[in-house]
């Protein structure tokens, strides 16, 4: 969030556009409320560094950074033109049964005994402009296992691709 705060004040300065119209540019998603306070603090930190009125910088990290729950929430984004993240590594059976069947009921993706961070690759992938990006810290188990077949299948007809994997595995 740091690095997209500072280059899009580096944009918004370069074209001439005052900063406060980019209150829709960035939207970011934290389901603990005091991470996201954290992130919030951050943010605000990194903009006053680059001599953004205090005001403003708290104004935009605000809206940039939502208390929610990202998968819940993409079901009415906007597409966007990079979706970047770490989504988080939690078996289905470990949450609310009720939050599981809307996961499940909501992305085809979500079969067996997926992760959610299943749901969240079909959800970023499907808010994508054509030519898109999405960038995921992710474990890579969902191109090996039975669970990731309908995400393979997924990225595969949906006319998806994948460019590039780096591989962490003996780090």
């Amino acid at each position: 969030l740091q690095a997209m705060a500072r280059r899009l004040v580096q944009s918004c300065e370069r074209h001439g556009t005052p900063l406060t119209q980019a209150t829709k540019a960035i939207q970011a998603f934290e389901i603990d409320p005091k991470a996201a306070d954290r992130a919030i603090a951050v943010v605000c930190a990194t903009l006053v560094a680059l001599r953004v009125p205090s005001a403003v910088g708290t104004l935009l990290a605000r809206e940039w950074i939502r208390v929610g729950d990202f998968l819940e929430s993409s079901l009415c984004f906007p597409i966007a033109d990079f979706v970047i993240g770490n989504p988080p590594y939690i078996r289905l059976e470990e949450i609310p049964s009720s939050k599981a069947a809307m996961y499940r009921s909501s992305f085809s993706t979500m079969r067996g005994r997926a992760d959610i961070y299943i749901a969240f690759y079909q959800a970023a992938l499907e808010q994508l402009k054509p030519n898109g990006v999405c960038a995921f810290i992710c474990a890579d188990r969902w191109m090996l296992n039975d669970y990731g077949s309908a995400l393979r299948e997924f990225i595969t007809s949906g006319g998806y691709s994948v460019c590039h994997i780096v591989e962490a595995h003996e780090v």
